[in-house]
C-alpha cells in the first residue's frame, strides 16, 4: 500500500470506503466520464478527485462529488474515456528536441518531401553551417557510431538555454499525445540539467526518468549519484550500454542472416566483457542496468553478462532492463523469466516501419516485438517508442500491439498480437515498474500522482484498425492540465 501523509485519506474494504485524517477539499473533481484506473481492485470508475498533483478519491459520481467544496473546481467529462498517463519506457526526449531546433527533421514519406524539407530549413539557415563540395551537396550514409566522428568535427554550439528549450519543445510535443512520463534511454549530465532548467521555468510537462549514458557514468559515481536520485519529476535512471546495432538499419546481430544476404549477420556495438566490466562498476554502486540488445545472439550476450552480475553481487530486485529485446528465442525466454528481466520492445515499428519488416521473413517475425510471448512468460514488457527512430504517439502503440499490422494492412507476426486492455497495461503500469515507480504512477488510485488522458473515443469499443485517429482531448500531468485540444 503506498504510505499516505496526514493530509491523504485511506482507502480500505472494496472499492471506495473512506475514512478520513482530517477533511480534505479537492482542487479538481472529474465526473461523468468513463475512467479505465488499471487498478485490478477498482477497474472501473466514474468520478476522481484531485489534491495537491495526486488522487485523493476515486469511484462513482455519487462517491466522488459530494467531497468538492464551494472552492473545488469541477468538471463534467460527458461520458469522455480516461486512462491513466502513458509511459514511453524508452525515447531520446532531450536529445531529438535539440534536434528539431537546428536540424530538418527527414523522417518523412518521401524523397521530394525530404528534398523540400531540407530547401525549407536551407533558407532559414546563415551560410557557414557545414562545408560543402563544389556543387554544394554532403553525401553519404552513416550508421551507428559513425555519427560520432561528425560530431568531433563539427562540435556543439548548443548554449544551456537551447538545451532547455529542445526539452520544451519534445514535452509539449509528447504530451499531445497522451504521454505523462518517459524514459530517456541514453542521456548525461547536461539533458538532467536541461530536464530540471525546463521543470523550473515551467515547461516540463511530463516526468523523466533519465538512463545516463556509459561514458559519463564516472561522473555520477564520482558524485555519489544512483538509480533513484532525483524527484518526481526528473530522476536518475540506470546506466545504459549498447551491445548491438538497429532493426530498421539491419544491423541488429542474429544468429541466421538477413534475407537477401548469405553472410550478413549484422553488427556488435561492444563485447561481452566491456559490458560486464561497465555494467559491474555501475551495478556495485547500485545501478540499475539497461542495455541494447536487438538481435538473438546480442541478447543472450546480455543476459550472460546479467546472469554473471547477479551470482556476483545478489540483489533482491535488480530489474535489469534489455533494451528494445526484438528477436527472441525460447532459451532467451527462459534465462530472462529466471532473473525477471524487463523488456522494452518497440511498441511502434510494426505500423511504421512496416516496409522494412521484410529483411526478417515471415519466421522470424512471429518472435520479434514479442509482446505475446512476453506476456504470458510472466514478465513485465514496456511501450518504448524509442523516438526518433520510432514514433512515439501511444495510439499508434496500440494498434501497432493489437493488430500487428502497419500503415498498408499489412500482417506482420500475427501471433504475437495482445488485447487492448493489454496494451494499455503494457503502455502504463508496466512502465511505471521498469523504474520503480509503481507505487507512485502508471494507474489511478488514490495516493498516487494525478497523471491521465482524455480520449475522444473509446479504444475498448473501438475498430482496432482505427486506434491510431482515436483523438487525445486532454492531458494531465499532476493534476494539471498539460494539454489541451
Amino acid at each position: 500500500m503506498i504510505e499516505t501523509s496526514r493530509r491523504s485519506f485511506l482507502v480500505t474494504l472494496g472499492a471506495f470506503t473512506l475514512l478520513p485524517l482530517e477533511r480534505v477539499e479537492p482542487d479538481l473533481v472529474l465526473h461523468n466520464g468513463n475512467f479505465w484506473t488499471v487498478d485490478p481492485h477498482n477497474p472501473r470508475a466514474q468520478a476522481v478527485a484531485i489534491s495537491d498533483g495526486r488522487f485523493l478519491a476515486v469511484g462513482s459520481d455519487d462517491e466522488v462529488l459530494h467531497l468538492a467544496s464551494s472552492r473545488s473546481r469541477k468538471l463534467d467529462l460527458v461520458g469522455k474515456t480516461v486512462l491513466p498517463g502513458f509511459i514511453d519506457a524508452h525515447a531520446h526526449p532531450a536529445s531529438s528536441g535539440r534536434s528539431h531546433l537546428r536540424n530538418v527533421d527527414c523522417d518523412l514519406r518521401s524523397i521530394k518531401a525530404i528534398q523540400q524539407a531540407l530547401r525549407e530549413r536551407a533558407a532559414k539557415t546563415a551560410p557557414g553551417q557545414y562545408d560543402r563540395d563544389s556543387s554544394g551537396h554532403l553525401t553519404g550514409r552513416i550508421i551507428e557510431r559513425a555519427g560520432a566522428s561528425l560530431q568531433k568535427l563539427i562540435p556543439s554550439s548548443f548554449t544551456r538555454n537551447d538545451y532547455r528549450e529542445g526539452v520544451k519543445f519534445i514535452s509539449k510535443a509528447m504530451t499531445q499525445t497522451g504521454i505523462t512520463s518517459v524514459g530517456d534511454a541514453l542521456g548525461g549530465p547536461l539533458d538532467l540539467q536541461a530536464y530540471q532548467d525546463a521543470h523550473d521555468s515551467g515547461d516540463l510537462g511530463m516526468r523523466v526518468y533519465c538512463f545516463i549514458n556509459a561514458g559519463s557514468i564516472d561522473k555520477m559515481l564520482e558524485s555519489g549519484v544512483r538509480t533513484g536520485f532525483g524527484s518526481e519529476w526528473v530522476r536518475v535512471g540506470g546506466m545504459k550500454q549498447v551491445a548491438d546495432g538497429a532493426v530498421s538499419g539491419r544491423t541488429a546481430r542474429l544468429s541466421q542472416p538477413y534475407i537477401g544476404s548469405k553472410d550478413d549477420y549484422g553488427t556488435f556495438s561492444a563485447s561481452e566483457e566491456e559490458l560486464y566490466e561497465n555494467g559491474r562498476k555501475a551495478y556495485a554502486a547500485g545501478w540499475q542496468l539497461g542495455t541494447h540488445a536487438n538481435g538473438d545472439v546480442a541478447i543472450e550476450r546480455v543476459l550472460n553478462v546479467y546472469e554473471r552480475l547477479n551470482s556476483e553481487i545478489p540483489r533482491k530486485d535488480p530489474r535489469f532492463r534489455i533494451e528494445h529485446c526484438t528477436l527472441i528465442t525460447d532459451s532467451i525466454i527462459k534465462r530472462m523469466q529466471a532473473l525477471s528481466v524487463i523488456p522494452t520492445p518497440f511498441s511502434t515499428y510494426v505500423y511504421y516501419h512496416g516496409e522494412k519488416m521484410r529483411y526478417y521473413g515471415k519466421e522470424r517475425l512471429e518472435h520479434m516485438f514479442a509482446l505475446r510471448t512476453f506476456l504470458d512468460a510472466g514478465l513485465r514488457p514496456t511501450q518504448a517508442s524509442d523516438y526518433p527512430p520510432g514514433e512515439f504517439p501511444p495510439m499508434m502503440a496500440l494498434q501497432s500491439e493489437v493488430t500487428r499490422t502497419d500503415m498498408d494492412g499489412n500482417v506482420w507476426g500475427a501471433s504475437q498480437r495482445i488485447s487492448v486492455e493489454e496494451a494499455i497495461r503494457v503502455g502504463t503500469i508496466n512502465g511505471a515498474h521498469a523504474s520503480y515507480e509503481e507505487r507512485l504512477k502508471g494507474s489511478i488510485e488514490p495516493g498516487k500522482l494525478a497523471d491521465l488522458v482524455v480520449l475522444g473515443r473509446d479504444p475498448f469499443r473501438e475498430d482496432p484498425s482505427k486506434l491510431v485517429d482515436i483523438p487525445i482531448e486532454r492531458t494531465m500531468t499532476g493534476g494539471k492540465w498539460v494539454y489541451e485540444s
